[in-house]
Protein backbone atom coordinates (compact mmCIF):
# COMPACT_ATOMS: atom_id res chain seq x y z
CA UNK A 1 0.00 0.00 0.00
CA UNK A 2 1.30 3.33 -1.21
CA UNK A 3 0.90 5.85 2.04
CA UNK A 4 0.97 8.75 -0.26
CA UNK A 5 -2.31 8.07 -2.53
CA UNK A 6 -3.61 4.86 -0.41
CA UNK A 7 -3.10 2.64 -3.62
CA UNK A 8 -2.47 -1.04 -3.67
CA UNK A 9 0.39 -1.62 -5.25
CA UNK A 10 0.11 -5.68 -5.79
CA UNK A 11 -2.26 -5.97 -8.02
CA UNK A 12 -3.48 -9.48 -7.95
CA UNK A 13 -5.39 -11.06 -11.52
CA UNK A 14 -6.39 -13.64 -13.00
CA UNK A 15 -3.15 -14.77 -15.36
CA UNK A 16 -4.78 -14.50 -19.04
CA UNK A 17 -3.71 -13.15 -22.19
CA UNK A 18 -5.15 -10.22 -21.92
CA UNK A 19 -4.61 -9.89 -18.23
CA UNK A 20 -0.48 -9.57 -19.43
CA UNK A 21 -1.33 -6.72 -21.87
CA UNK A 22 1.26 -4.04 -20.67
CA UNK A 23 -1.36 -1.50 -18.94
CA UNK A 24 -3.93 -3.69 -17.41
CA UNK A 25 -1.62 -4.02 -13.93
CA UNK A 26 -1.92 0.59 -14.28
CA UNK A 27 -5.34 0.55 -15.78
CA UNK A 28 -6.63 -1.52 -12.34
CA UNK A 29 -4.26 0.52 -10.22
CA UNK A 30 -5.96 3.75 -11.71
CA UNK A 31 -9.69 2.25 -11.09
CA UNK A 32 -8.94 1.36 -7.65
CA UNK A 33 -7.18 4.75 -6.85
CA UNK A 34 -10.73 6.13 -8.21
CA UNK A 35 -12.94 3.71 -6.42
CA UNK A 36 -11.57 5.01 -3.16
CA UNK A 37 -11.57 8.48 -3.97
CA UNK A 38 -14.91 8.83 -5.27
CA UNK A 39 -17.06 6.55 -3.60
CA UNK A 40 -20.53 7.14 -5.26
CA UNK A 41 -22.55 4.94 -6.33
CA UNK A 42 -22.10 5.89 -10.10
CA UNK A 43 -18.98 7.96 -10.14
CA UNK A 44 -18.88 10.77 -12.47
CA UNK A 45 -15.27 8.80 -13.83
CA UNK A 46 -17.43 5.36 -15.11
CA UNK A 47 -19.42 7.77 -17.58
CA UNK A 48 -16.34 8.00 -20.03
CA UNK A 49 -16.24 4.02 -20.24
CA UNK A 50 -19.79 3.71 -20.95
CA UNK A 51 -19.71 6.24 -23.34
CA UNK A 52 -16.59 4.56 -24.73
CA UNK A 53 -18.21 1.40 -25.13
CA UNK A 54 -21.22 2.79 -26.84
CA UNK A 55 -19.07 4.03 -29.75
CA UNK A 56 -17.61 2.54 -32.88
CA UNK A 57 -14.57 0.72 -31.28
CA UNK A 58 -12.49 -1.88 -32.39
CA UNK A 59 -12.45 -5.62 -30.55
CA UNK A 60 -9.03 -5.47 -28.89
CA UNK A 61 -10.59 -2.27 -27.09
CA UNK A 62 -13.99 -3.81 -26.18
CA UNK A 63 -12.53 -6.82 -24.58
CA UNK A 64 -10.09 -4.75 -22.78
CA UNK A 65 -12.57 -2.57 -21.53
CA UNK A 66 -15.22 -5.23 -20.40
CA UNK A 67 -11.93 -7.54 -19.26
CA UNK A 68 -11.56 -4.34 -16.33
CA UNK A 69 -15.27 -4.69 -15.49
CA UNK A 70 -14.74 -8.41 -14.98
CA UNK A 71 -11.42 -7.84 -13.07
CA UNK A 72 -13.59 -5.16 -10.61
CA UNK A 73 -16.78 -6.91 -10.04
CA UNK A 74 -17.31 -5.64 -6.50
CA UNK A 75 -16.76 -1.96 -8.26
CA UNK A 76 -18.12 -2.01 -11.34
CA UNK A 77 -21.52 -3.25 -9.92
CA UNK A 78 -24.18 -1.00 -11.57
CA UNK A 79 -25.65 -4.02 -13.87
CA UNK A 80 -28.21 -1.34 -15.51
CA UNK A 81 -24.95 0.48 -16.69
CA UNK A 82 -22.65 -2.78 -17.70
CA UNK A 83 -25.20 -5.38 -19.36
CA UNK A 84 -25.75 -3.30 -22.06
CA UNK A 85 -22.18 -3.66 -23.30
CA UNK A 86 -21.56 -7.41 -22.04
CA UNK A 87 -24.77 -8.42 -24.36
CA UNK A 88 -23.41 -6.11 -27.26
CA UNK A 89 -20.32 -8.50 -26.85
CA UNK A 90 -21.83 -11.72 -26.46
CA UNK A 91 -23.86 -11.07 -29.59
CA UNK A 92 -21.34 -9.35 -31.63
CA UNK A 93 -20.30 -12.43 -34.34
CA UNK A 94 -16.74 -11.46 -33.51
CA UNK A 95 -15.78 -12.35 -30.43
CA UNK A 96 -12.04 -12.67 -30.47
CA UNK A 97 -12.02 -16.45 -31.06
CA UNK A 98 -13.98 -19.69 -32.43
CA UNK A 99 -17.00 -20.57 -30.00
CA UNK A 100 -17.28 -19.93 -26.63
CA UNK A 101 -13.63 -19.40 -25.22
CA UNK A 102 -12.48 -18.37 -21.32
CA UNK A 103 -12.92 -14.93 -22.37
CA UNK A 104 -16.50 -15.67 -23.83
CA UNK A 105 -17.33 -17.49 -20.99
CA UNK A 106 -16.08 -15.02 -18.20
CA UNK A 107 -18.42 -12.02 -19.97
CA UNK A 108 -21.08 -14.30 -19.98
CA UNK A 109 -20.79 -15.48 -16.64
CA UNK A 110 -20.91 -11.29 -15.43
CA UNK A 111 -24.03 -11.20 -17.36
CA UNK A 112 -25.69 -13.72 -15.77
CA UNK A 113 -24.82 -12.80 -12.59
CA UNK A 114 -26.09 -8.63 -13.29
CA UNK A 115 -29.72 -10.45 -14.44
CA UNK A 116 -30.97 -10.58 -10.77
CA UNK A 117 -30.21 -6.94 -10.08
CA UNK A 118 -32.20 -5.92 -13.10
CA UNK A 119 -35.61 -7.27 -12.06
Amino acid sequence: MNSANNVTQNVLIEEDIINKHPCMVNLLRVIDFLHTTFPEPVPGWMKPIDMYLMGNISLAERILLIKLILNRPNIFTQADLWTKHLLAYLSDKQTGGKFIHYFYRDALKQFINFLPKMI
